[in-house]
C-alpha cells in the first residue's frame, strides 16, 4: 500500500517548505569523529580508524565511532592499553562471535504503510491539530529548547539534564553537531500560543543516517508531535543521495521507547560483530555472567541470546 494523495497533502501542509526540501549532510568518518569529540565523546584514532568509549562501561569497552562502521579484522585491535574489550563489525563474517542489537531500516523499502496503523492515525491527528515541523534555529532553541529538553530528560531518566547555561553554551557543538546535523522543531498550537513541543536531531556518516535524539515536552505528548517529527526525519533521509541505512539507536530496556520505535516501523535487528577480550577477561565475564553488572556487560558484548 502506497501513501494516499490525501495523506501526502496532509503531511506536506504540516511542515515548512524548507523541511520538505531538507537533506542530511553526509560526513566522513574523520569528520564525524572530530565533531563527536567536540561534543565531549572520548575518541581514539587507531590504525586509521576511529574508536570511542562505551556509554555504559567507559574506557573498559571500546567500539568504533559509529556502530555501523565496518573494519577489517587487522584493524580490530585494542586502541588503548587500559581497554579490556572491543567490539566492531568486520569485513570477514567468519570472525563474528557477538552482535549489536540495533533498530535499522532500509529507507528505500520504507513507506507510510511501514508504520503501524495506530501510529499513522496519530500522525494524521497531529497534522490536523496544527502541529507543524520546522527547521530549528539557534534562536528558537535558546528561547524554548531548554525547557523541552530538560523536561523530556527528567521524565525519561535517560540522562541528567544539563543546566540552562550549559545547554545554551553547547547548542552549536551538541544539538546542531557543529552545524552539520539536522535539527527539526515540532511546533504546537496551545492556549498560550504557538509553542515548541518537540525536538529531533539527526546526522549522517557515510551511507548511514542516525536518528540521534528526540525530546518531547511532557505537556505535548498527547499532540503526537513525536511521531510527526520522526516521519519528517525519515523523509529527509530518503531524499539524501547515498543513504542506504537509517539507524534509530540500540535496543534498550525502556519498554515505552522500544514500543514507539516498533510502531514507527523500525524492527530490531541483530547485527553481527567481532568481540575481542584481553587474556583472562573472558573467564571472569563467563564465570560471573549471571551476576549483576556482569550480565549487562556480557549482553552488551555478545548481544541477546
Amino acid at each position: 500500500m502506497t501513501m494516499t494523495e490525501s495523506d501526502r497533502r496532509l503531511i506536506r501542509a504540516s511542515q515548512t517548505d524548507d523541511v520538505s526540501r531538507c537533506t542530511l549532510t553526509r560526513l566522513t568518518e574523520a569528520e564525524y569523529a572530530n565533531l563527536s569529540a567536540r561534543k565531549g565523546v572520548a575518541v581514539y584514532e587507531h590504525r586509521n580508524r576511529y574508536w570511542r568509549n562505551s556509554e555504559r562501561f567507559g574506557s573498559l569497552l571500546a567500539v568504533p565511532i559509529h556502530w555501523m562502521m565496518e573494519l577489517t579484522p587487522d584493524q580490530v585491535t585494542f586502541p588503548r592499553g587500559h581497554t579490556l574489550a572491543i567490539k566492531a563489525r568486520v569485513t570477514e563474517p567468519g570472525e563474528n562471535n557477538g552482535s549489536f542489537h540495533l533498530y535499522v531500516i532500509d529507507p528505500a523499502a520504507y513507506g507510510f504503510d511501514s508504520i503501524h496503523k495506530g501510529a499513522r492515525k496519530n500522525i494524521r491527528r497531529a497534522c490536523r491539530a496544527g502541529v507543524t515541523v520546522e527547521l530549528a534555529t539557534p534562536e528558537l532553541l535558546e528561547r524554548e529548547g531548554y525547557e523541552v529538553t530538560a523536561a523530556a530528560l527528567k521524565m525519561s531518566g535517560y540522562r541528567k539534564p544539563p543546566t540552562r547555561r550549559d545547554y545554551v553554551r553547547r547548542l552549536h557543538d551538541d544539538t546542531f553537531f557543529g552545524g552539520r546535523g539536522l535539527v527539526l522543531a515540532g511546533m504546537v498550537h496551545t492556549p498560550r500560543g504557538r509553542r515548541l513541543g518537540g525536538i529531533m536531531t539527526g546526522s549522517a556518516i557515510g551511507t548511514v543516517a542516525n536518528a540521534d535524539d528526540i525530546y518531547t515536552a511532557p505537556w505535548a505528548r498527547d499532540t503526537n508531535v513525536g511521531p510527526r517529527l520522526v516521519y519528517s526525519f525519515i523523509e529527509a533521509c530518503q531524499r539524501t543521495a547515498g543513504i542506504d541505512t537509517i539507524l534509530y539507536g540500540r535496543v534498550s530496556n525502556d519498554e515505552d521507547l522500544e514500543a514507539f520505535k516498533s510502531r514507527m516501523g523500525f524492527p530490531a535487528a541483530v547485527v553481527p560483530a567481532k568481540v575481542v577480550l584481553r587474556p583472562g577477561v573472558r573467564q571472569v565475564v563467563n564465570l560471573f555472567r549471571s551476576t549483576g553488572a556482569f550480565t549487562t556487560f556480557h549482553q552488551r558484548l555478545y548481544g541477546p541470546r
